[in-house]
């Protein structure tokens, strides 16, 4: 579903270094969210928003762990 690429292609757009990892974080989670919404959780609100909020949630965690981790040439044994 196009709900599910929103969020990474938005921020692909406005961000000068795009996170690849937020981006399989965000569809990962987006699909989730759209299955989850679609077929199990009925919500007062339409599926297809939940999933892209479920997306955003994801792109955000993915940013974090990437943000986080180290450098190949800088790691430490």
């Amino acid at each position: 579903p196009v709900c599910c690429l929103f969020i990474p292609i938005i921020f692909c757009y406005f961000v000068n270094k795009p996170s690849r990892l937020a981006a399989i974080w965000s569809i990962v989670f987006g699909a989730l969210g759209y299955v989850l919404f679609s077929t199990v959780i009925h919500l007062p609100i339409a599926y297809e928003l939940s999933a892209v909020i479920f997306s955003l949630i994801g792109y955000i965690i993915g940013y974090i762990i990437d943000k986080n981790r180290k450098p190949h040439n800088q790691l430490s044994y």
